[in-house]
């Protein structure tokens, strides 16, 4: 594809990149929503009657997509859109199963 200048990369490098940064957040929204409800096991996302704690959930979610996205603007984009991806391949595999479980 055409060079683009903002990242030193191709526009198709761009686009891919922009599409793994929304399957990550994506995968992440879809399992704290599989959660919803349910009895959690991670103390970290655990409420006091033993449920997913839904706002605790998402601040620690964004905490961490932020900070995996913050991260990853310091490596080669090519990198950081494989580990996008499959981070969100992990992260949707729980949500999957947790799904499934009930």
């Amino acid at each position: 594809g055409a060079a683009c200048p903002a990242s030193g990369g191709s526009r198709s490098d761009s686009a891919l990149d922009r599409a793994s940064v929304g399957a990550l957040i994506a995968a992440n929204a879809a399992d704290v929503a599989s959660s919803y409800g349910r009895r959690e096991l991670n103390p970290l996302l655990r409420g006091t009657d033993g449920h997913f704690d839904v706002r605790r959930g998402v601040a620690l979610k964004a905490v961490v997509v932020g900070a995996t996205l913050l991260v990853g603007r310091l490596i080669p984009v090519r990198t950081r859109t494989k580990i996008n991806f499959i981070v969100a391949g992990a992260v949707g595999g729980v949500a999957i199963r947790t799904w499934g479980a009930r």
